[in-house]
Formats: C-alpha cells, sequence, structure tokens
C-alpha cells in the first residue's frame, strides 16, 4: 500500500468517527509513518498510541486472526468456491464473537 492510499482510508474512514480522548493504534508499516500520513495526523489532532516496530504480536488482533485461521482451515476441505469460503469466514467469525 502507498501512503496516499492509506491517507485516504484514515481520512474518509477514521476521520468521521474519531474523537478527542480516542487512541489510535497502528504498527510502523512503511506508509503508516510517512512524513505525509504523520502531518495529517497532527494535523487532525489524532492522538497515534507509540507501538515499537516490528511488534505483530503485541497486537490484539493477530491472536483473533489466528484463531479464526485455524477454525477456517479445518473447514476447508468443503469449500469448494469464493462464495462458500466468504460463508465459512462470517459463520466462524460470528461464533468467535459469541466466546467473548
Amino acid at each position: 500500500m502507498k501512503s496516499a492510499n492509506y491517507q485516504d482510508i484514515i481520512e474518509n474512514y477514521l476521520s468521521p468517527h474519531y474523537e478527542s480522548g480516542y487512541i489510535f493504534q497502528q504498527d510502523n508499516a512503511r506508509y503508516h509513518i510517512t512524513s505525509c500520513v504523520s502531518k495529517f495526523l497532527r494535523d487532525h489532532n489524532v492522538t497515534v498510541m507509540e507501538w515499537p516496530s516490528q511488534s505483530p504480536d503485541l497486537n490484539p488482533i493477530e491472536n483473533i486472526w489466528h484463531i479464526l485461521n485455524l477454525a477456517i482451515d479445518k473447514r476447508m476441505p468443503n469449500v469448494h468456491s469464493y462464495e462458500r469460503l466468504g460463508e465459512v469466514v462470517c459463520e466462524e467469525w460470528k461464533k468467535l464473537t459469541r466466546k467473548w
């Protein structure tokens, strides 16, 4: 992804929902920390959580993705189309959210 694309995503999807007091979390992918993206976040008063570089293991969603992937892998022999894969992903995601 290019930083311009990332900035566009932030502007269109984060900004409308961001409120003072929120802390935005992102890893340190190159396109996250470019000067233009950093400037955009500062100019829009977005507080960004300080995050160590190369630390996907610290990101809580990574554990969820792993659990979801394991559940999908168990069902893969029965998946023969992208449409069915989408259904399986949604079904397994719903099962995950019920556990919490």
